[in-house]
């Protein structure tokens, strides 16, 4: 297989024929590394302009992961490197945006205490 998608065990499909969206959506936008939406709520609205950009920005876990492509490939890897360090208590969604923020714009992410 060339790639995956990821449901999270809390997301529940509510349109009609949503695979076929979805397979539509990876012709349409292929090649990509990850595919899927960010969040879109009002949870956040409080205390906005105080949280990170990889956070705004990232990709839910709610995916397409294209497991050919050559960014996850390094993202994935990355991953593993960091598996034994404070690192890994980062939901991985989140932490590969950080990473891409890191790389992209220099940003280096604060780790809780």
């Amino acid at each position: 297989y060339d790639g995956f998608y990821l449901m999270e065990g809390d997301s529940v499909p509510v349109k009609n024929y949503w695979l076929d969206v979805i397979l539509g959506e990876i012709k349409a936008y292929k090649p990509f590394a990850v595919l899927g939406a960010q969040y879109d709520g009002d949870k956040w609205d409080a205390f906005y302009e105080d949280i990170p950009i990889s956070l705004l920005h990232h990709t839910n876990g709610n995916g397409i992961y294209n497991t050919s492509h050559p960014l996850l490939e390094r993202l994935t890897g990355q991953l593993e490197v960091e598996a034994p360090c404070p690192y890994n208590s980062i939901p991985y969604d989140y932490r590969m945006s950080q990473m891409w923020v890191e790389g992209t714009l220099g940003i280096v992410p604060d780790l809780a205490p």
